[in-house]
């Protein structure tokens, strides 16, 4: 897990409430997945982690699509999406 010092932490706020434990990407107050987010304007997703088949994988809450975690990570603009 990449869980980042409390002044190096993401300030968005997980799905559970909690703040989120990673560290913000450079220039930004957000890790790379709750920036892509923010990014994404009203076209916002909102993401948790789940495990399929002992890989990681996110779910977007609102539409049930489920997305590569390494794209999510890489902050790719169109992640690819799993069956």
């Amino acid at each position: 897990m990449n869980e980042a010092a409390d002044e190096s932490r993401c300030e968005a706020k997980m799905s559970n409430g909690l703040q989120c434990t990673r560290r913000t990407q450079t220039g930004c107050k957000n890790c790379g997945t709750h920036q892509k987010q923010v990014d994404r304007g009203g076209d916002r997703l909102e993401l948790t982690l789940v495990t399929k088949n002992g890989i990681d994988h996110f779910v977007d809450l609102k539409t049930g699509v489920m997305y590569k975690a390494e794209d999510v990570m890489n902050n790719n603009p169109d992640p690819s999406t799993i069956d």
